[in-house]
């Protein structure tokens, strides 16, 4: 599945790279990606389910890794 990254470096070796965003483009931005969203999902109040399903891939990610903590005898916290 493609994806965008939702974090991006901004600091290496305690030094800052690359630019500053100025408050323009962040509200720019934060508003574009707002009218992505669903009508509904754009409201502050609470009371909208957004569906999520689980891809088979990351289920079975998931079973692999659960039972190769099984077999090394770490058990879920």
């Amino acid at each position: 599945q493609v994806g965008e990254p939702l974090i991006q470096c901004v600091m290496q070796n305690g030094e800052r790279i690359g630019s500053c965003s100025t408050l323009a483009s962040i509200r720019e931005c934060t508003a574009r990606e707002l009218r992505r969203l669903p009508e509904a999902m754009q409201q502050l109040q609470s009371g909208t389910t957004y569906k999520v399903d689980v891809s088979d891939a990351l289920q079975k990610l998931a079973a692999d890794f659960d039972r190769r903590q099984t077999e090394a005898g770490c058990r879920a916290r």
